[in-house]
């Protein structure tokens, strides 16, 4: 990846300004301006917010290359706490099965064709696999792809966005945690979801939480100070719009992950050394997955509320729905 790109100032000549992607209109105000100098607007129609100006289009496959899995947590401006450590690897596992439980109350993934776009290295596809569904993931990224394979061969994984699988086979369930805010069109985005969708087709995604950001305040908030390669931010309201242009409707919604409030680093304690101690001799991961057996599955999310995620599921209308 091209960090220098991100972590000094853009150029003039990198920059492109945009309209609101649903409703083609030039008329906003700003809601804040990130670390990075780039400017969040919101529309004065439809109330989506993006980044105006954003990077060319062509600048934008450079921020998911190598490092951007492979970050020091509290370091990056783009990317993510490195995926290819166990204990994280651990994490993305409890966190894939505690989104996929909330889901199964409405949704059987039983037999169920899935594919998940924006899988990183596969561990929703795992938590898919073990409840019997049959599961393809996808990545931009091919060093993520890669990884995904070499960790679970017995899943297909294949580098590409959703406009890749256009004119493939039809899907029972479509899943894009985290992918939403990256996408250069949403609108294109959820068109080209119900077409890959059956009937009664299942789209889930999640996304950082716009609502968040203004119950604590954007300077407050998380969302507005990491991941400076996200180009939207959506709100639950801005999210069902757009989905229901493209034939979707709203199955159930929840928020989560924490309340969105960026917080200094707390001080060394004896707990935070002893941390560091099982990471460096690797079992921090362990360590944690045994704490969580013995104290039960923690909720991640919750219904509704204006916590820092939010996870939406959508199901595709019938023609006569």
């Amino acid at each position: 990846m091209n960090t220098e790109l991100l972590e000094s100032r853009w150029r003039p000549e990198q920059l492109q300004p945009v309209s609101c992607d649903y409703c083609g209109k030039n008329d906003t105000r700003e809601l804040f301006v990130r670390p990075d100098g780039m400017r969040v607007v919101e529309c004065c129609g439809c109330g989506l917010a993006f980044l105006s100006p954003r990077p060319k289009d062509e600048f934008i496959p450079r921020l998911y290359e190598g490092d951007y899995f492979q970050k020091d947590a509290g370091s990056a401006a783009t990317g993510y706490q490195s995926y290819l450590t166990k204990e994280t690897r651990l994490e993305m596992l409890h966190a894939a099965e505690s989104r996929l439980a909330l889901l199964l109350p409405r949704w059987d993934p039983q037999g169920k064709d899935c594919l998940e776009i924006g899988c990183a290295t596969g561990e929703f596809c795992v938590a898919l696999q073990k409840r019997g569904a049959k599961v393809t993931g996808s990545d931009l990224s091919r060093f993520a792809i890669e990884e995904a394979r070499r960790r679970y061969p017995g899943i297909p994984f294949e580098a590409g966005t959703l406009d890749d699988w256009a004119g493939r086979e039809a899907y029972d369930a479509l899943f894009a945690f985290e992918v939403i805010e990256h996408v250069l069109s949403p609108t294109r985005f959820f068109k080209a979801a119900n077409r890959l969708l059956r009937p009664d087709g299942l789209l889930a995604l999640s996304t950082p939480n716009l609502d968040c950001g203004r119950a604590v305040g954007f300077n407050s908030w998380v969302g507005c100070h990491v991941s400076m390669e996200h180009l939207f931010y959506f709100s639950k309201d801005a999210l069902e719009k757009i989905a229901a242009r493209a034939g979707f409707e709203t199955v159930e919604w929840f928020t989560g992950l924490g309340d969105g409030l960026l917080r200094p680093p707390p001080p060394p304690t004896l707990k935070s050394r002893l941390k560091r101690t099982l990471a460096s001799l690797g079992l921090l991961g362990l360590a944690k997955s045994l704490k969580r057996r013995a104290s039960g599955p923690v909720q991640l999310y919750r219904p509704h509320g204006t916590g820092h995620n939010l996870l939406m599921a959508f199901r595709k209308k019938t023609s006569g729905g």
